[in-house]
């Protein structure tokens, strides 16, 4: 690790390197990954043999089914990291999803047995790991909570403010990849988006939706 990656890490992350030892351990055995877009880091089942700490970029934790069906279970941006990662490597069991980054990423990637020394040794490491642990458990409650019992008009509509508000321009995502983000199916996402579409809401074409009518939107996120 460069003398600039450790400063980017500890930018990111500047409650784990306060000890001595700590740093000693994360800058001597870490391994920093520059890694480009729409690539896998884990697939279900490998063995969990790093936990990645995202310092640039965005990674994708999925979910996916023998019927070809997906959902995604969470997000991991700049400063946090993979608690299925954790869990994997602390029980020493295969990894139980697959995790794919969003776009370009700069990860720092800490061997398990060095992480299982950190959360032994370094009080930091473990409130860090247990309050991933939580949010995480939380964000997944609400997750189940969504898919159950809200209508997937209100939950498309809300998804797609939601990423207009981070482009400038059209919404760059397939009908399948929205499928996966509202744990629903490409078939049932691309009917109601045509159906927006033939009523002036969207205009849709290959990989790419354009939002016509944001007021329309805006009154179907707020329906009960």
């Amino acid at each position: 690790m460069t003398d600039l990656e450790w400063i980017q890490f500890t930018t990111r992350f500047p409650t784990l390197t306060k000890l001595d030892q700590t740093r000693a351990v994360v800058r001597n055995q870490a391994i920093v990954k520059r890694v480009p877009a729409k690539e896998v880091l884990y697939r279900d089942g490998d063995a969990c043999e790093y936990l990645p700490m995202v310092v640039t970029g965005e990674l994708s934790l999925s979910k996916h089914a023998e019927t070809g069906r997906s959902i995604v279970l969470y997000r991991v941006g700049s400063g946090e990291s993979c608690i299925l990662s954790t869990l994997s490597i602390l029980t020493e069991r295969a990894f139980p999803a697959e995790a794919v980054t969003e776009m370009p990423a700069t990860v720092v990637l800490i061997p398990a047995p060095a992480v299982r020394e950190l959360i032994d040794s370094d009080p930091a490491w473990r409130a860090f790991a247990f309050s991933v642990y939580q949010d995480r458990l939380a964000g997944l409650i609400t997750l189940v909570e969504e898919i159950v019992f809200a209508r997937l008009d209100v939950r498309l509509a809300e998804h797609l403010l939601d990423q207009d508000t981070r482009t400038e321009g059209p919404i760059i995502r397939t009908h399948q990849e929205i499928a996966a983000d509202l744990g629903s199916s490409r078939e049932v996402v691309s009917r109601l988006l045509k159906e927006w579409e033939r009523r002036g809401i969207v205009e849709l074409a290959r990989g790419r939706i354009t939002i016509t009518d944001k007021r329309f939107l805006s009154r179907t996120a707020r329906e009960p």
